[in-house]
């Protein structure tokens, strides 16, 4: 994976040694003017402890939580947190990360947004709303129209 580290390895071409985690990873994990990785630089950013994301990496096995995404080389995984408490959740893609923002991380909004996704939100919308495709003439064309009662 690309993610992968190796702490007792000698740094191969392509790849430096973090002088925090000590861990070797891709040179495009590193800040050109800064010996730290990304990794590094999240932890400390968010006052977590040294290692705390590469942990988390390695427990989520380098994928969003949320999506499963694997990290990408220009796309790195944010750590997700408590913006009231401070307290590191995770790591999640950009996507999911704005998207919990978006919602203002309230699980009731989020399950709701789940149950609309899944189509159990029955009864709550008259059956004017169900969209469904092709035309009432049974024309060929394509197109959506409204099912009205």
């Amino acid at each position: 994976m690309e993610w992968y580290v190796d702490v007792l390895r000698e740094t191969k071409r392509g790849h430096k040694r973090c002088q925090t985690c000590r861990y070797v990873l891709p040179e495009e994990y590193f800040n050109a003017k800064q010996g730290r990785c990304c990794w590094c630089d999240a932890d400390q950013k968010y006052g977590a402890p040294v290692g705390t994301y590469s942990r988390l990496m390695l427990l989520q096995d380098g994928k969003c939580a949320i999506c499963q995404r694997p990290e990408r080389r220009f796309s790195r995984l944010c750590m997700d947190h408590d913006h009231g408490t401070g307290e590191i959740r995770g790591l999640l893609c950009s996507g999911c990360n704005s998207g919990m923002g978006q919602m203002e991380d309230d699980p009731e909004t989020l399950e709701r947004a789940s149950s609309y996704l899944r189509g159990q939100l029955e009864g709550q919308w008259p059956e004017l709303y169900r969209v469904t495709p092709g035309r009432p003439d049974g024309a060929e064309d394509a197109g959506l129209m409204l099912k009205l009662p």
